[in-house]
């Protein structure tokens, strides 16, 4: 697996899995280092074709948080963090240039173009 094979085998420490895909979810575990987190932020319908949960899971002793619906209250680490605290430390770390969306968008298009990109 590359992500291994790029972190010296260790793994990422955090893994973000968007796509809904219960295969991708899968890798994502795969990936992930010994007592990593992985969260899968999509929802994941149907059965769970491709999904593993077998040595990875296990062994490494995985943390798996659900991302969906983050704008969910109470949230998850209620009262410690309110939806008003999210968004002031999101623009706090923004103003201070310690967050940046900077590469996550690839390619920036012109709205006019939007359609015309997403068909690539």
């Amino acid at each position: 697996m590359k992500i291994r094979e790029l972190t010296d085998w260790k793994g990422v420490d955090v893994s973000l899995e968007i796509s809904g895909s219960y295969r991708a979810l899968h890798q994502a575990i795969r990936a992930t280092r010994y007592g990593g987190s992985v969260i899968p932020v999509s929802w994941h319908h149907g059965e769970d074709k491709g999904l593993y949960l077998g040595e990875e899971f296990h062994f490494n002793r995985l943390t798996l948080v659900s991302g969906a619906r983050v704008e969910s209250e109470p949230c998850r680490e209620h009262p410690l963090w309110s939806r008003e605290r999210v968004y002031a430390t999101v623009i706090e770390l923004f103003e201070r240039k310690k967050l940046s969306v900077r590469g996550i968008i690839d390619p920036v298009v012109k709205f006019s173009q939007v359609v015309e990109a997403y068909r690539g």
